[in-house]
């Protein structure tokens, strides 16, 4: 599965995505998250340094920060299907990204998570 996910096209979260969460405006519309995460897992989001990012989970909570704040105005919905999430990655996230490769390496990863599955479930 780290192959597939390292393939996934421009997931990582770059500076100038982490300062976009970081802003005043930012921090009042993500307070709630920022609660959390500061509650859950000890960060203080508004001081977070773009070398912490280093960490997998410091990294996936920033993207989920980023997207939630570029995509303030889709009433809050993420989509839930590839083609869509193609689509928002794309207008949100990646602006100008190849969504075609992003559908392609995102099947490929569907279609690993179902073997992986499948595979525990015959050999727990």
């Amino acid at each position: 599965m780290t192959a597939a996910i390292s393939s996934l096209p421009s997931l990582q979260v770059d500076q100038a995505m982490l300062e976009a969460t970081q802003t005043s405006n930012a921090r009042y519309y993500l307070f709630e998250y920022i609660k959390d995460v500061q509650a859950v897992f000890g960060l203080d989001w508004p001081s977070l340094e773009w070398e912490e990012l280093r960490k997998p989970l410091v990294s996936g909570l920033a993207a989920r920060m980023y997207i939630q704040w570029s995509g303030r105005r889709e009433n809050n919905d993420l989509p839930r299907s590839i083609e869509k999430q193609a689509e928002f990655w794309e207008q949100h996230y990646r602006p100008g990204g190849d969504v075609d490769n992003f559908i392609t390496e995102s099947n490929r990863l569907e279609q690993g998570r179902g073997e992986e599955a499948e595979t525990w479930q015959t050999h727990p």
